[in-house]
Order: C-alpha cells, then sequence, then structure tokens
C-alpha cells in the first residue's frame, strides 16, 4: 500500500495508485472527474502532468530498496491528444542507477487514444528528506 502524499489526496488520485500490483506493473487506472477539465472540458494539462508524475514516482518507489528516498528533478512533456473520460496510466522504468533513475509514463484514453506521454529524471537519495 503506497504512502499517503497530501497532493495526491487533493488530486483524488490517491486510491488508483494505492495497489502494490499495479505498481509492479506500472499500470494504473484513474477515473474521470469534471474537477480535472480545462475551460474546454477536456483533460487539463497540468492534470496530466501531475498524473504522470505521482505514477512515475509510485512504481519507482516500488522498485527502489528500503529506506531510499527521491525527488523529480527534471520531467518533460508531450501533449498528444485532447480527451475527456476515464484514463490508463502506463509507467516504464527506463534506468535505476545509484543517484539517478530515468522513467516514462504515457496517459490513454480509456478507447486507447494516446492523450500524453512524458520522460522524468529522479535523484536517489538514501536521506529521508532530500535537500533539507
Amino acid at each position: 500500500m503506497a504512502a499517503i502524499i497530501p497532493f495526491n489526496e487533493h488530486l483524488c488520485i490517491s486510491q488508483a495508485l494505492a495497489s502494490d500490483e499495479s505498481a509492479k506493473e506500472g499500470l494504473f487506472r484513474l477515473k474521470w472527474k469534471e474537477a480535472y477539465a480545462n475551460s474546454s472540458g477536456s483533460f487539463h494539462g497540468g492534470a496530466l502532468m501531475a498524473f504522470a508524475d505521482a505514477a512515475m514516482s509510485r512504481v519507482l518507489k516500488a522498485r527502489l530498496p528500503a529506506g531510499k528516498r527521491f525527488s523529480t528533478l527534471h520531467m518533460g512533456s508531450t501533449f498528444v491528444a485532447s480527451g475527456a473520460g476515464d484514463i490508463g496510466i502506463s509507467v516504464a522504468i527506463v534506468k535505476i542507477g545509484n543517484r539517478i533513475a530515468h522513467c516514462t509514463a504515457s496517459i490513454t484514453a480509456a478507447d486507447g487514444k494516446l492523450l500524453f506521454n512524458a520522460t522524468a529524471t529522479f535523484a536517489i537519495a538514501a536521506e529521508s528528506r532530500i535537500g533539507g
């Protein structure tokens, strides 16, 4: 079971990211909420970016040894298409090193249409807090 992260609670995505099995597989499902919409009624880009970052973080946490902490260093994103409705988030770990990890995420609509791609680099540290 994933730790409670206040921002994920605010976005109402904690439940979608909670499954250890989903984290191991790198596959998540998220139900649509009107709060995720932009003025056109499709997903707000910031919401998609937050979902991707949270999902990549959840998968990375599941693959790191206990006690390891990490923080997002860089995230690049590509908005492929607009959409609304339930989505799937697929995460792949590209590489985990001693101090850096690289991940990718794709977000698809329920019909399989690709909406968004992201890549991210994470700093890995043994301490309980990065930068503090």
